[in-house]
């Protein structure tokens, strides 16, 4: 009989543990470094409504050598309840809810912490955790202490236990004071002392705003009984910056107020001493009274457009302003509404790192390497750094890529844009806090700054290069007022000096001839006196002589080197004559071209009149013709042909009219007004009207977007004339080909690509002779004297103010030449 087998099941309950390594293991990977782990708990001061934050290190030791880190508040404290649900559960906050709830604290604050694991930061700076703490709303006082070796050496979390001492009434006041003992990186709080670009203080200053005379809560810093002082140099720095700039962004409108000093006029480092001497006399002797008046007659409309006046702030020379909408920067859309990031403000500076203004600093290098220390433009949520990369806003890109030299430089700018997590909740921090998730807000918050920063690039530029006009325009008047010679005077006057090299050269010649024979007379006394040596004469005057004699011969050789050294001096000095007579052609060439180029004012000027008279006659004819129409009608003839012929008057003064608001632009009455243009509708509407006008030459233009489309903030007649020059000279060259038979079909490209604009044409291409010189003015290669030579240096004119540039691509087309203009409008980008 076989054996039966029974099988035992046994059901018991278990719970999930966790090992103390998990603890620690989230304090390593969530707090990068012992500074964030001090600043993390900074933090829980802020929440708890404090006003202020002490922070003691002290790495010396007590009676008993232990280190310590003291972070003492006057905050609302802890009661039983919140230090049980708060520091002894991890990762459980009751902050988080507080922010689910839209709630704040008494004192109006939305609490920074959400996560729940800021106090892991604790066990990163040493090995034992001591609290203190007296609720607000209670006379007791509570006190645990947390042993991170113990915790350690525990099989499961569930295993450990903590004491709690209770102490009632108590004894301290309402507040928290947290101590953490047995430090692990003393050498790094010790080598911070109060040199003012300590690596502590740099690295705290990207972590707490060193702005905190804005707000209601200052952290108090502390080492081995010395300050460190947060926030009186940053203050002492900004009251001498060059440049200054505050914003202020509410209902999706951010408002933008700077200011510049008289400093940031002057010549930089390397400069020559007149230039020095210049700013000085020009600038600093009336304080740029002149200099201001001399803006208001010569550059008006842009004072006007960026609101510039003299400043009434001690210090400040001139203060501008500006306003950019959430609408105009190409805000994300999110949820059918603009991605608004919500009311943020900040203030921006930018100093001279040659100069200590202060007087704060013993060198120089100290004054350098604390302003570097603070270099950025940094974001602060309620004070606290939020990690973002050094130069977020690519300040400097811009600058090295050429699109201002005078824009804000990173190394020398620095500021804050303080956020809050109540009004920007939509501005996600990364779970590291290194830096702010990839949102539809985020891309906002960037953008209407980048709109800023290209205000303070057209600003800037503008001024610098006004004042660079203004001494150039001084030099001018003291070379007029001196009487200085014309080119012509100075020519011949250089020529007439340079005739008189040649009577030089003769008598150097007669020298050296004199010279000779004196050489040679001395060796034929030599020559006679050694016939005669037996000779009373030679016994007694041969010495003296032939030391005479040796002298001579010397002499002879060294004029005869220093002679033939100034026959070639001068010799090359007569070929300068050369020289000169090629810079009087060159002169006269210059004067053919400037006449040529007052020509084309004067056609401009002409122009412009004419634009004026021709518009209102084409008025008045649209007027008179549409009153004839109604009193023939009204009279009840009925002739077909006089109704033709006023159908074609009306219609070609509506062209007439086309034509005339195609130009109206460029005026000078209305270039610079400066309006948001949106590129690919802009493209169209110019191919639309050169279609129109070039109908008779079959002439195509093709408008394609294989990219992105963009905007620019620019003068539309200004880019209506760039856009004029190039289609037009491609028009011309198109009309030579199709003369010749190279081409059939021709066509001219415009590729809208954001920032970028490529114009070209199926024409023969560029001639490679003129490639180096083409942007140059008076360069060209049309026949007979048909064209100036100006179309393209117009075109880099127009663009260089707006921080903007056009290159000739190397790319090359069927009869193997460069062909493709490209248009770099990043610049007046929005």
């Amino acid at each position: 009989m076989s054996e039966i087998h029974r099988t035992s099941i046994l059901r018991q309950q278990v719970q999930l543990g966790v090992h103390p390594s998990v603890v620690f293991k989230l304090g390593q990977d969530l707090i990068t470094d012992s500074v964030q782990a001090l600043i993390e708990l900074v933090k829980n001061s802020y929440d708890a409504d404090a006003s202020y934050a002490q922070v003691k290190i002290d790495t010396s030791g007590d009676e008993h050598g232990r280190t310590c880190i003291e972070i003492a508040d006057d905050g609302t404290g802890m009661t039983l309840d919140q230090i049980r649900k708060g520091w002894l559960t991890v990762s459980n906050s009751i902050k988080r809810q507080m922010k689910l709830d839209g709630l704040q604290t008494a004192k109006k604050r939305t609490p920074l912490g959400d996560k729940g694991l800021g106090r892991l930061g604790a066990q990163r700076l040493g090995s034992v955790v001591e609290i203190k703490t007296r609720p607000r709303v209670e006379d007791v006082e509570y006190e645990v202490v947390i042993e991170w070796p113990k915790i350690a050496q525990q099989e499961s979390l569930s295993d450990l236990t903590l004491e709690l001492i209770t102490e009632s009434p108590a004894s301290m006041k309402p507040g928290t004071v947290l101590r953490i003992w047995d430090l692990y990186e003393v050498e790094q709080w010790r080598q911070a002392t109060t040199q003012a670009a300590s690596p502590l203080q740099r690295q705290l200053s990207t972590l707490i705003s060193p702005y905190g005379e804005k707000r209601d809560f200052r952290v108090l810093l502390s080492i081995d009984g010395t300050r460190l002082d947060l926030y009186s140099l940053p203050s002492k720095l900004r009251e001498v910056a060059e440049l200054r700039y505050s914003l202020d962004y509410s209902d999706q409108r951010l408002r933008v107020a700077g200011s510049v000093s008289l400093s940031f006029f002057a010549p930089g480092p390397g400069s020559k001493p007149q230039d020095k001497e210049l700013f000085r006399r020009l600038l600093l002797e009336d304080q740029g009274e002149h200099f201001w008046q001399w803006l208001t007659i010569n550059r008006l409309p842009r004072i006007e457009e960026a609101k510039i006046i003299p400043s009434s702030v001690r210090g400040r020379f001139l203060q501008f302003a500006t306003e950019i909408d959430l609408a105009d920067v190409g805000a994300t859309v999110a949820d059918g509404e603009l991605a608004d990031p919500g009311p943020f403000s900040g203030e921006v500076d930018s100093l001279d790192l040659d100069e200590d203004r202060t007087g704060a600093f013993d060198r120089r290098s100290e004054f350098r390497s604390y302003v570097r220390s603070l270099q950025g433009i940094r974001v602060y949520r309620d004070g606290f750094g939020v990690g973002v990369d050094s130069d977020w806003l690519g300040l400097g890109k811009r600058w090295t890529s050429g699109s201002s030299y005078y824009s804000l430089k990173p190394e020398n700018t620095l500021g804050f844009i303080d956020i809050s997590a109540r009004d920007n909740a939509q501005l996600i921090e990364t779970t590291d806090r290194e830096g702010f998730a990839a949102t539809p807000h985020y891309a906002s918050f960037v953008a209407l700054l980048s709109a800023w920063v290209k205000f303070t690039e057209r600003t800037q530029g503008f001024l610098r290069r006004s004042y660079n006009d203004y001494v150039n325009e001084w030099r001018a008047i003291q070379v007029t007022d001196s009487a200085a010679p014309s080119p012509d005077e100075l020519i011949d006057h250089v020529k007439a000096s340079l005739e008189k090299t040649g009577a030089a050269r003769r008598t150097l010649l007669d020298i050296e001839k004199s010279s000779s024979r004196t050489g040679n007379a001395a060796e034929v006394l030599r020559h006679e006196l050694d016939g005669d040596q037996q000779s009373f004469a030679y016994l007694s005057l041969t010495p003296a002589v032939a030391k005479a004699i040796d002298e001579i011969s010397e002499a002879r050789t060294s004029s005869a080197n220093a002679i033939s050294t100034l026959n070639q001096a001068l010799v090359d000095v007569e070929s300068e004559k050369a020289r000169l007579d090629i810079l009087g052609l060159q002169l006269n060439q210059l004067r053919d071209q400037l006449a040529g180029a007052w020509e084309a004012v004067a056609l401009g000027l002409v122009a412009e009149a004419l634009s004026h008279e021709v518009a209102q006659i084409a008025d008045r004819l649209t007027k008179r013709t549409s009153s004839m129409r109604k009193r023939i009608v009204d009279s009840g003839v009925r002739d077909p042909s006089l109704f033709t012929y006023l159908e074609y008057v009306s219609s070609s003064a509506a062209g007439l009219r086309r034509q005339l608001a195609h130009l109206n632009p460029a005026l000078r009455y209305t270039r610079e007004r400066r309006e948001l243009i949106r590129v690919g509708e802009f493209c169209e509407d110019i191919a639309a009207y050169h279609r129109e006008r070039m109908a008779s030459s079959a002439i195509n233009i093709v408008v394609t977007s294989p990219g992105h489309d963009f905007s620019v903030s620019m003068n539309k007649g200004k880019l209506t004339q760039v856009f004029d020059n190039l289609i037009i000279n491609s028009e011309y060259w198109l009309r030579r080909s199709v003369q010749s038979g190279d081409v059939l079909h021709p066509s001219v490209h415009i590729e809208v690509d954001a920032p970028k604009v490529r114009v070209w044409d199926n024409g023969k291409g560029v001639d490679p002779a003129v490639v180096i010189s083409m942007f140059e003015p008076f360069v060209t290669t049309k026949p007979d004297g048909t064209g100036r030579g100006l179309g393209l240096f117009v075109v880099t004119q127009l663009l260089e103010p707006e921080n903007a540039g056009i290159t000739l691509l190397s790319d090359k087309n069927g009869h193997g030449r460069r062909f493709k203009f490209e248009l770099d409008l990043e610049g007046p980008r929005v």
